[in-house]
């Protein structure tokens, strides 16, 4: 699949927010969550 740099940067961004977001309602670990976000 060949996407453009718009498209795959917002894919990127999505599937991010999606694992953290799951990450949150399942492991509620808002520590490590916070330290694994903000990190590159």
């Amino acid at each position: 699949m060949a996407l453009h740099h718009q498209e795959t940067d917002y894919f990127l961004r999505l599937t991010l927010f999606l694992r953290t977001f799951l990450e949150v309602l399942f492991f509620d670990d808002r520590e490590s969550l916070t330290v694994s976000s903000v990190a590159p």
